[in-house]
């Protein structure tokens, strides 16, 4: 499966990741820039591009944070739909309608881009920082082959995986800034690498911690699109949880759907891909945590994910299955 495995540190996301770290941003948003084990490459990007801060591409940014809601996924998904060279020839509609309102100050924004990049010289600063971001690349390259993320995706959902790119962001944050997305059958899954509690091993949190990290956002790429094609509960359905839905931004049906079946699937690459005795008890902490912040409806999740990826082979993909889980949510509210 090795040659699945495409990790990278994004040119393009650490350019937003510099622009937030210079900008206002940190002052709408503290929370999503906290210093989580990154000092030194953090110090090293406000002390040589802070100086650029009045220049009008922040200037712009600034106004953007203000006015508009461009927070979490937001600067990632907006930043990963340019070329390699920051131009563009169309936006897809998430986030530049669905978040950003389709406003001018995100096209002039993104229109001012190459010529900043290219007058702060990030080409050099991204360049001379290979080395550097060498290391994690290579082991979060052997968590996924050596955990087999690429293969349970592959066999969970009964799909040609084929370009798949794990981008990795270094801008460590509380957080925010993880997503997964599909582009025509690129699958794209960006996440900032978490602290790690001992510190022996910059940018990677506690082993399943990133290895669920990155089935939870490589999910997104497929599941949000079949609950959206899919969903058939009431509007009133997550009444009872919306509150709390609503404080961690995930206010539609369709996110809280997508939020529940995700964190499921979580658990059972857990038990059935990774299978040991850590991983099932890390398994057991999960579903006890997300049940405690209103996730209320991950047990029966759980239960219906397994009927399907144990019976598999009697399904065509996931898809197909997919309204079965519905069913069983509703069931279990009855």
């Amino acid at each position: 499966m090795n040659e699945l495995i495409d990790v990278r540190v994004d040119k393009r996301t650490e350019l937003m990741s510099l622009m937030l770290l210079i900008s206002d941003y940190s002052k709408e948003y503290p929370e999503l820039l906290e210093e989580c084990n990154n000092k030194n490459y953090r110090d090293t990007i406000l002390n040589e591009f802070s100086k650029y801060k009045d220049e009008k591409t922040i200037k712009i940014l600034n106004e953007i944070t203000d006015k508009l809601c461009f927070s979490y996924d937001a600067p990632y998904f907006l930043i990963l739909q340019l070329n390699n060279d920051l131009t563009f020839e169309k936006l897809d509609d998430y986030p530049f309608v669905g978040r950003l309102e389709s406003s001018k100050l995100v096209l002039d924004f993104l229109k001012s881009l190459p010529e900043f990049s290219k007058k702060i010289k990030f080409d050099e600063f991204y360049e001379k920082n290979k080395d550097f971001y060498l290391l994690p690349i290579t082991q979060i390259k052997n968590l996924i082959r050596d955990y087999n993320i690429v293969k349970f995706m592959k066999d969970f959902y009964n799909m040609d995986l084929s370009n798949v790119k794990f981008v990795i962001n270094l801008m460590c944050s509380a957080t925010g800034y993880n997503y997964g997305t599909n582009n025509n059958n690129e699958f794209v899954c960006n996440c900032c690498l978490r602290k790690s509690d001992d510190g022996k091993i910059n940018f990677i949190d506690e082993k399943h911690n990133t290895l669920t990290l990155y089935v939870h956002e490589f999910s997104h790429s497929i599941v949000n699109e079949i609950t959206d094609k899919y969903n058939n509960l009431p509007n009133d359905f997550f009444d009872d949880i919306k509150d709390v839905m609503t404080k961690m931004h995930y206010n539609l049906n369709n996110t809280i759907i997508d939020e529940h079946v995700i964190r499921a699937i979580e658990i059972i690459y857990l038990k059935y891909a990774v299978n040991s005795k850590e991983s099932l008890k890390y398994a057991d902490k999960l579903i006890k945590e997300y049940k405690e912040i209103g996730f209320i409806y991950i047990e029966d999740c759980i239960k219906s994910l397994e009927k399907y990826y144990l019976n598999r082979n009697n399904y065509k993909n996931f898809e197909e299955y997919f309204p079965q889980i519905l069913e069983d949510i509703k069931t279990s509210k009855n």
